[in-house]
């Protein structure tokens, strides 16, 4: 969707592997809402990243309000997408997709 956007929508422009060095996301600040880039390039855009939902992202103070910064614990958490077709043929697998569960 994104990738549609950017051919269909004037001004739209997606940048990948581009570390964010500040974000100013008030509009009633002059500039803002905008990114700072590592590279000192300012975009006024909106940031959509997936380091937005990470605990050490620095986006996440601006985009929750909160500054909730991480707690070492010594855990450690993998994320992974995976694809479910051929699981779901797989009668032992199956479950694992169709019933909704968390382990702690």
């Amino acid at each position: 969707m994104l990738h549609q956007l950017t051919h269909t929508a004037p001004g739209v422009r997606i940048c990948l592997g581009t570390p964010v060095r500040a974000v100013q996301p008030d509009p009633a600040v002059a500039g803002g809402p905008s990114v700072t880039l590592a590279s000192g390039e300012v975009k006024c855009s909106m940031p959509i990243s997936s380091s937005a939902r990470s605990v050490k992202s620095m986006l996440q103070k601006p985009v929750t309000g909160l500054n909730d910064g991480p707690t070492p614990t010594g855990d450690a958490a993998y994320r992974v997408v995976v694809c479910t077709d051929l699981m779901l043929q797989d009668p032992k697998l199956r479950p694992f997709v169709e019933t909704p569960e968390m382990t702690a």
